[in-house]
């Protein structure tokens, strides 16, 4: 069992992280798209509602992303606090991911664990579209990290 380090940080940039990828870069074509008719109506002047209109998409467009930024960091924060310590221990063998904190256990076959995504930092473990849990990895030494790989590839998740 390898012992990781939970911290506001880190699970701060892993939700940022999370939520840039999620949006994709067509999110951000079509912000880009969005001001450009704004400009584009409030330049013509014919149409002032018109460009009010498309200000006001733009502006909840470009608050979406912090909202949810902040509603999940929020969440996330409380369950790290909830959980005390900020030590979990984390096993993953015979094709199963065991973590032990303050809070219980969990115990899952990583063939839920559909893909990894894998930050210098941190690991986003995903099922499907949802990310089912975050792992942080800097104070892993190597060939417990270079194990977890193993393991993940043998139960058919795809590592990024």
């Amino acid at each position: 069992m390898a012992q990781v380090k939970y911290s506001k940080q880190i699970v701060k940039r892993a939700i940022r992280h999370q939520v840039r990828k999620a949006l994709g870069p067509t999110y951000w074509m079509m912000i880009a798209l969005l001001a450009g008719a704004g400009i584009f109506a409030m330049l013509s002047g014919r149409h002032v509602w018109l460009a009010c209109i498309i200000g006001s998409f733009f502006l909840q467009a470009c608050l979406l992303p912090l909202v949810v930024i902040r509603l999940r960091s929020s969440t996330s924060i409380a369950r790290l606090l909830a959980l005390g310590s900020e030590d979990v221990a984390i096993d993953m063998t015979s094709g199963r991911l065991r973590a032990i904190s303050a809070l219980g256990s969990v115990d899952l076959p990583l063939s839920r664990i559909t893909s990894v995504t894998c930050s210098p930092d941190y690991w986003l473990l995903q099922s499907g579209r949802s990310t089912m849990m975050m792992l942080p990895t800097a104070d892993v030494p190597w060939p417990t990290v270079d194990g977890w790989l193993n393991e993940l590839r043998q139960a058919g998740a795809t590592v990024q």
